[in-house]
């Protein structure tokens, strides 16, 4: 149970921290702000596909890409340094 086909054709199955990561890709890629996950019709349309889900805040959201950068500033640097 809560396993579903990605668009690349792996099976996935849910997890919260799949989600937010997802999330996370979704409004850097797309440059959506992260409020965006606050919008009401946003929140009926996951707790239409999967009731059990609780969509991160903005703020989670925030955090999230922060973290990334940081920690990806971290491997970049790592990798330039002579």
């Amino acid at each position: 149970k809560g396993a579903q086909q990605t668009l690349s054709g792996s099976i996935s199955k849910y997890t919260p921290e799949a989600n937010r990561a997802l999330i996370v890709m979704h409004c850097a890629v797309n440059r959506c702000p992260f409020r965006s996950v606050a919008d009401p019709l946003y929140i009926e349309e996951v707790e239409l596909l999967r009731p059990e889900v609780i969509v991160p805040s903005p703020r989670t959201v925030s955090r999230d890409i922060n973290e990334i950068y940081r920690e990806g500033s971290k491997n970049v640097k790592e990798y330039f340094s002579v």
